[in-house]
Order: structure tokens, then C-alpha cells, then sequence
């Protein structure tokens, strides 16, 4: 009985603080995984609207060979157990829900929501060409020049999440931070930092295959 209970408080801590959860950009698993068993690493996070989880799109080297892959936890299985409901006695229901809604919101790891990328190994090496030229380990975010113009914001009212890079290597895991980086790049244009973070989350858009979830949309 104290397990339920326990998971069940659990379970409601998380659906309270998932936006929270979601909002600080975190070193996960998945990030110290790349650490240690790769050369270099670019990973870019995407928060979703909501109290959706977090999802990543990455690209590493190792020993002079390209790999690109997809973060999305998405659980396809929920809708089975959502089911099943009205059948199933309420304290193993319980048990069963608990888990379900905490396993995606888990930090980041090599897991069932980890899948190798469909870009091909030509794109993929012509991709880490293209990233090379944009001297990511140079750039600083926001901490450094502020948000907005000359680190004022404009008043506007703005929706949507940051921009947020994770640069990987062996020695150091460096996080960038970017707000709504391409509106004030047209109301204050000549940042080289925002405009380079710009085209390297244009270019993961259009190389990378579409979420899961947002091809449903």
C-alpha cells in the first residue's frame, strides 16, 4: 500500500513540476554517454509546448566516422493501457499508469527512445562539414550579450522555447541558451552568435527526418 501511494504522489509531483522538469536544460545520461565514447558531440534540445518531454536530435564523430541520431520519447504503448482501464483492478491499474507516465519524462538515456537517424552516412558527413564551418565551440548565448537588443528585450509578447545546444568533447560539456534568437535577429540584426545557432537549427530541420509526433500534426 505504501508503494502505491508512493508512486501515485510520485506521479503527481511530476504532472505538477513537468514544466519545470522541462524548462532547465540538464547534462543527461545520454549526454555523458557521448562524452565518453565519442570524440565530439553537437546535440540540439528540443522543448515542447506544454508538459510534453524533451526531445534530441545529435551528431558525433569518432575516429573520423560521421553518426546521427533521434531522441524522442513518444510511449506508443499508454493508448493500451488507457484501454484497458475500466478492466483492471484499480490498485494494479495504478501501478501500471504510475510507471507509464514517469518512464518518458526520465532524463535522457540510450534506451527505447533512442534511435540511430535516417540520414544518410553522405549527408551525415557533409552535415558535420557544414557544422565545422560555423566554429560552434567559439559562440556564446545569452549569458554573455543578454536577451534581445543589446541585452534589452522589446516588450513584445513572445511565445515558444529556447534554443539550446549541448557541444560535447571529451574534456567539457558546453550548453548554449538562445531566446527567440531569429525574431531579434530581424529586430537587431548582425549577432554572428544568434544568426550562427539559426542556420545550424535550420540545417538540422531540414536534414533530419521529421518527430514522430510532429508529423501527426
Amino acid at each position: 500500500m505504501r508503494s502505491i501511494l508512493f508512486l501515485i504522489i510520485l506521479m503527481v509531483s511530476f504532472q505538477v513540476n513537468k514544466a519545470q522538469f522541462i524548462a532547465t536544460p540538464k547534462v543527461t545520461p545520454m549526454h555523458k554517454f557521448f562524452q565518453q565514447y565519442a570524440d565530439s558531440t553537437v546535440i540540439i534540445e528540443y522543448q515542447n509546448e506544454g508538459n510534453e518531454p524533451t526531445k534530441y536530435r545529435l551528431i558525433c564523430k569518432k575516429e573520423g566516422l560521421i553518426n546521427a541520431f533521434i531522441y524522442e520519447p513518444i510511449d506508443t504503448s499508454w493508448k493500451l493501457i488507457s484501454k484497458i482501464k475500466s478492466q483492471t483492478p484499480k490498485e494494479l491499474w495504478q501501478e501500471l499508469a504510475a510507471k507509464k507516465v514517469l518512464f518518458q519524462y526520465m532524463p535522457a538515456d540510450i534506451n527505447i527512445f533512442f534511435q540511430a537517424s535516417k540520414i544518410s552516412q553522405k549527408k551525415a558527413n557533409l552535415a558535420w562539414k557544414s557544422i565545422q564551418k560555423l566554429s560552434l565551440w567559439k559562440l556564446v548565448d545569452d549569458s554573455s550579450f543578454g536577451i534581445g537588443c543589446n541585452g534589452r528585450t522589446t516588450g513584445d509578447a513572445l511565445e515558444g522555447k529556447p534554443n539550446i545546444i549541448h557541444l560535447i568533447t571529451k574534456d567539457n560539456i558546453k550548453t548554449l541558451i538562445y531566446q527567440y534568437p531569429e525574431f531579434y535577429e530581424k529586430r537587431c540584426p548582425g549577432n554572428e552568435n544568434r544568426q550562427k545557432i539559426i542556420a545550424l537549427n535550420n540545417f538540422f530541420s531540414l536534414e533530419f527526418e521529421k518527430f514522430k509526433d510532429d508529423e501527426t500534426r
